[in-house]
């Protein structure tokens, strides 16, 4: 029987995970073969709660935003008011398959991902994400404040 790794190689589990809503998040989500960000505002559904709910009861994601499913290997799209893309990927992040432009009332899924990516519709084309490619989690940096006597 096949089980999924477990997330701790991929990020910190310490870290508190932010809420949509304007909040930043610890996470982002590099597409590494552009080395461009999927997301910069990437929640993890780590609970059972997060993972039930998602993105139920949102209005849409903006640009930058994301959610990603450890362990996970089929989502759902019902109840839902938007389109989104999906990205499933394997135990290493890389992507095993891809769903554009999923629209509300589907299911979606890649036997074997290790992870379910949901972004905002428009992002995987938008950076060209193809099956391969690999990605990296990656932790916000607070920026360090500095006094008056300081020089940058």
């Amino acid at each position: 029987m096949w089980v999924a790794p477990r997330p701790e190689a991929h990020f910190d589990r310490a870290q508190p995970f932010g809420h949509h809503g304007g909040s930043l998040t610890p996470y982002k989500l590099r597409h590494l073969p552009s080395d461009r960000f999927l997301a910069v505002a990437l929640e993890i559904a780590e609970t059972p709660r997060q993972r039930r709910v998602g993105l139920l009861g949102r209005a849409g994601l903006d640009e930058g935003e994301g959610m990603l499913f450890p362990g996970t290997w089929s989502i759902h799209t019902f109840g839902m008011a938007f389109s989104i893309d999906v990205a499933f990927l394997d135990s290493e992040l890389g992507v095993r398959a891809l769903r554009p432009n999923l629209a509300p009332r589907r299911l979606a899924g890649s036997f074997l991902a290790a992870y379910a990516v949901e972004l905002p519709a428009g992002t995987l084309a938008r950076l060209a994400v193809a099956p391969g490619d690999l990605l990296r989690i990656e932790k916000h940096v607070a920026p360090v404040s500095r006094g008056p006597d300081e020089q940058p």
